[in-house]
């Protein structure tokens, strides 16, 4: 869905995505195959005949819950799990009322993970529970020493590192 506005030398373009879809084959259940929302807005002020000075602002997130198929027991993604912001500043050509093409040198972007899918972690495509990870990572060994070596220095009280 779009919603575009434009008043003399100021244009604002919006856009709003929401896709759901399932797939179903042979004796397997039912399953999730595109989960998606998606909402920008764009800012641009013209400064030439197509070319407009323009800032980009977007949200994209899922809807639903997903899964670790076939073990349907281990959620790996949810609204907001992960949850991206993302803002931009550059130049959008517009030579037709229907094309744009938006050049951004400049680009910031915030992702944020909901605490309840911290669990699971993917590296190289595979999913890790958050306990394989930090022995992968040496974590816990470290964990251990910042800890001992805090104990030793005194017992500093009401610090400790928890990874």
């Amino acid at each position: 869905m779009f919603a575009n506005y434009k008043r003399e030398r100021s244009s604002f373009d919006n856009a709003f995505a929401l896709t759901y879809g399932f797939f179903k084959t042979g004796q397997t259940p039912l399953r999730k195959s595109d989960d998606k929302i998606e909402i920008s807005s764009k800012y641009g002020y013209q400064t030439g005949k197509h070319w407009y000075l323009a800032t980009l602002l977007s949200f994209r997130s899922l809807l639903k819950p997903g899964f670790n198929f076939p073990n349907d027991s281990v959620k790996i993604a949810d609204f907001l799990a992960p949850g991206y912001i993302t803002l931009s500043s550059g130049m959008d050509y517009k030579p037709k009322e229907d094309f744009s093409f938006f050049l951004s040198p400049i680009t910031g972007k915030v992702t944020i993970v909901n605490n309840t899918i911290t669990d699971y972690i993917l590296v190289h495509n595979i999913w890790y529970n958050a306990d394989q990870v930090q022995i992968i990572l040496g974590l816990k060994d470290m964990k251990h020493r910042y800890n001992q070596a805090l104990a030793d220095a005194g017992g500093l009280r009401g610090r400790s590192c928890s990874i």
